[in-house]
């Protein structure tokens, strides 16, 4: 499967849904990080260039389903698509690795963050399996 590629403008406007908080966007900025090309196993994962206004928090239960890693937020959120800084997550040995701590489907997992809507986000790859989700930026 070729991963989806999430291609549009950095300046959209950034959405808050059911209370979560929200992203003011990703602003470019001078770090070198690298441009992915790939997902790492099902988890999706974005350039991290920067970004502000990402304290919200999601806190729910990881799922991998069709080949994507969600998160299943409380029964009035719902669930999200995780997009994670490419520099600071791994995948090994059929686990998530962020933040030093492993996590496999069923864990619970909390995420500093933002919802972002439609446009908000460059340089970002996902699995070609995952749905139309709300997005989820996890802040680096």
């Amino acid at each position: 499967m070729r991963p989806r590629l999430v291609a549009a403008l950095a300046t959209a406007a950034a959405a808050a849904v059911g209370g979560l908080g929200s992203a003011c966007g990703v602003v470019p900025g001078t770090d070198a990080a690298p441009t992915p090309t790939e997902p790492l196993g099902p988890a999706a994962v974005y350039r991290n260039v920067g970004t502000e206004g990402l304290d919200a928090l999601l806190t729910g239960v990881v799922r991998i389903d069709d080949g994507c890693l969600y998160v299943d937020g409380p029964e009035e959120s719902g669930r999200y698509l995780p997009y994670f800084p490419v520099t600071d997550t791994a995948w090994e040995d059929d686990a998530l690795v962020w933040n030093g701590e492993r996590y496999v489907d069923g864990d619970p997992i909390s995420l500093g963050g933002g919802e972002i809507g439609p446009g908000g986000l460059t340089d970002a790859v996902a699995p070609a399996g995952c749905d139309d989700s709300p997005a989820w930026l996890v802040a680096p």
